[in-house]
């Protein structure tokens, strides 16, 4: 039974199902339509080192404020959150949102933290990586990077395949039938939202059982391409300031137009969950006579 049967199966079926693997049921936090995991740093790393070894496969998710608007509206990026075996917060303004709705998240996870932890776990294992999106300079530069860092590496395969949802092409399979041939343990996807998610749930049974982990831009900070944030703005939630100042044309209608509808989701998600919790108290309780 792989992962991505999952969101089908009623409570009892999912509990055998994760159990079987050895691992704990995760606890949804929700934000606006789609949710993260309430899990910290190195649990992360543990549950997909072990899933990697239970061969299941699957793909991790790693929500944004950006994916919280795009969802609102979005069917497509709903149903891959669905889809997801992991979803981890990257970004500090979702731990806000959830720990003012009752339901916090224990710290940010983000993929580009996580990149060089799992590797390293990856390599002392035996096991094997791969790279798919971005382009093929960045691609060389994150593995020559990536060898430095980590010696003994094994990358079994680069791909930069061009994806649309809904869109299949001579470039993509191609890419597709190299990453099945190199057979990689983890796949580290580095797309643009929501293809990349939409990348991973429409290809993840057809890559396992190597575990997919969607990284946005993350293979460009790896290679130096692109600066990231120093340590204190990424503390602060202030991140998103600094990637539009050093890259406004690209990133200006994410931030400026689209980012706004954070406020309302936030407010709408922070009052649903603590009516949500107040409903479940009186049940509890029962009523007063």
């Amino acid at each position: 039974m792989t992962d991505l049967m999952l969101p089908l199966l009623d409570t009892s079926e999912r509990r055998a199902a994760y159990q079987s693997v050895g691992q704990p049921i995760p606890v949804k936090v929700p934000l606006g339509r789609i949710h993260a995991h309430a899990i910290g740093f190195d649990d992360t790393v543990t549950s997909i080192i072990d899933r990697i070894a239970s061969g299941l496969g699957g793909y991790v998710v790693t929500p944004n404020v950006d994916h919280v608007c795009t969802a609102q509206r979005d069917e497509r990026l709903r149903s891959a959150y669905r889809d997801a075996w992991l979803a981890v917060p990257d970004g500090m303004p979702l731990l806000w949102i959830a720990r003012a709705a009752g339901t916090p998240l224990p710290e940010k996870v983000s993929g580009s933290d996580l990149m060089v932890p799992l590797i390293r776990k990856v390599t002392k294992a035996g096991l094997r990586i791969a790279f798919c999106g971005s382009t093929p300079e960045v691609c060389e530069l994150a593995a020559q990077r990536t060898r430095a860092l980590v010696p003994g590496v094994q990358i079994c395969a680069r791909e930069h395949p061009t994806y649309r949802a809904g869109h299949s092409s001579a470039d993509l399979r191609q890419s597709l039938a190299v990453l099945e041939a190199a057979s990689p343990d983890l796949i580290f996807v580095a797309m643009s939202g929501p293809h990349q998610e939409l990348f991973m749930q429409s290809f993840a049974a057809q890559l396992a059982p190597a575990v997919l982990i969607g990284i946005g831009g993350s293979l460009d900070f790896l290679a130096g391409a692109t600066r990231r944030a120093p340590q204190w703005m990424q503390r602060s939630g202030l991140e998103w300031m600094f990637r539009l100042v050093n890259e406004p044309r690209r990133l200006a209608h994410r931030y400026l137009v689209r980012g706004w509808s954070i406020g309302p989701i936030a407010a709408r998600t922070i009052i649903s969950s603590r009516l949500r919790a107040k409903h479940a108290r009186r049940i509890r309780v029962g009523p007063y006579f």
